[in-house]
């Protein structure tokens, strides 16, 4: 399902490099930020060597204006029906799930994870607002999409958001561009455009 938050950075990924550069900077953590975080322990639990790349799909999936001119993972993100709805608290969170209702095609929180497609790996779609349990959950997911294609990294980024080779290279292509913007120092940006 395409909507319009993905939509928006994914088109700034291969339409203007200099907006995803822009967009990729202001969301970038600091040096080592991701250290200790859910973003870090997630991407151990799954086997994963960089929580950056964990990072990269959330931005993707459910990033949102912080609000300083930036964007961050949302993890208050309901996806479906073709659009994103982002609620102000877990709890309106919730109200909103129970009115879209579990036999709905939905996606959760900061990984945007399929309610449909992984209903049987949490018990209720609720589970899946928990910040640190949607991490581990799209780590492991994405662990999973990466040993699928061993050799192509890109497929296997892509296989995270779609099985389909030609919706998987496009999604993942975008993520790869994105976490090597990411891995750049800001520095290093700016004098690359000159």
């Amino acid at each position: 399902m395409q909507r319009r938050g993905s939509l928006l950075i994914l088109a700034a990924m291969f339409v203007t490099p200099m907006s995803s550069l822009h967009a990729a900077e202001k969301a970038a953590p600091k040096f080592d930020a991701l250290r200790g975080t859910i973003w870090d322990e997630a991407a151990a639990t799954a086997g994963l060597c960089d929580p950056l790349l964990v990072y990269a799909i959330a931005l993707i999936e459910s990033g949102a204006d912080d609000g300083q001119g930036g964007i961050a993972p949302y993890p208050w993100t309901l996806g479906y029906a073709g659009r994103d709805v982002r609620t102000s608290s877990r709890r309106d969170a919730e109200v909103a799930l129970s009115r879209i209702g579990p036999d709905s095609n939905i996606d959760i929180g900061l990984m945007q994870i399929n309610w449909a497609a992984h209903h049987g790996r949490v018990r209720c779609p609720s589970d899946m607002l928990a910040p640190a349990a949607n991490v581990r959950l799209g780590a492991q997911l994405l662990g999973e999409s990466l040993t699928s294609s061993p050799d192509d990294m890109v497929l296997g980024l892509g296989r995270y958001h779609s099985w389909n080779e030609t919706r998987a290279r496009w999604y993942g292509t975008a993520v790869w561009r994105l976490y090597l913007s990411l891995l750049t120092p800001p520095a290093t940006r700016r004098e690359r455009l000159a």
